[in-house]
């Protein structure tokens, strides 16, 4: 005998679901689940009280990068995991096959490197990140222009959003579930920090 429930039935069904799955791990798990989802983009307005000129791009999948600048001020809108309002800084310089940039969001210290995020850009850059820089911008297709107080973000950072699928089966391959800075699986938060600090701003 089929029944049929309602469709408002089956959306309650799912919510008691849902509820029960965040109860049971302490909500963890879907807060972890809600941060993976927030990283997956930065976009919004950059504003500073100093003057700053920032022209940036990166093509899509870091292959290839130009010009750069210096940004530091706040983003309104999403930016780092962080929605409606955070500190901002980016230092990026790069023409075509190689590119670098530095880039912080909310709680950080231009000065300490560990608090950053490093990567490098264009085919010759890649490779340097793929060893040297945290996953959270590697691959990623950046966009920033800043041009005196005022300016636009526009990012896509891919192993974030294969990080957020691979979130529901509770696999971290960024490394940041409950982190501020992520980390490779197979290397230590430790040793990456300790290697920003120690390395110099180019991979050689």
């Amino acid at each position: 005998m089929n029944i049929h429930r309602p469709p408002i039935m089956k959306c309650l069904f799912v919510l008691v679901i849902a509820a029960s799955l965040g109860a049971s791990t302490g909500c963890t798990y879907l807060r972890y689940r809600l941060d993976d989802a927030l990283e997956i983009a930065d976009i919004g307005v950059t504003v500073s009280y100093k003057p700053g000129l920032t022209v940036w791009f990166a093509a899509p999948f870091s292959l290839a990068a130009g010009i750069g600048g210096h940004t530091d001020g706040y983003l309104v809108g999403l930016g780092g995991g962080k929605p409606l309002f955070t500190r901002h800084y980016l230092n990026a310089m790069g023409f075509l096959v190689f590119g670098f940039e530095e880039s912080g969001w909310g709680d950080f210290d231009p000065k300490d490197p560990a608090t950053l995020y490093r990567t490098y850009q264009g085919v010759l850059g890649i490779p340097a990140s793929l060893v040297l820089a945290r996953p959270a911008y590697v691959p990623t297709c950046t966009h920033e222009v800043h041009i005196l107080f005022i300016g636009l973000v526009g990012n896509l950072r891919y192993m974030e959003i294969i990080d957020f699928v691979l979130g529901f089966t509770t696999l971290d391959i960024a490394g940041d579930d409950g982190k501020k800075m992520g980390h490779w699986p197979w290397r230590s938060a430790e040793g990456m920090d300790e290697q920003s600090r120690k390395g110099s701003l180019w991979p050689w």
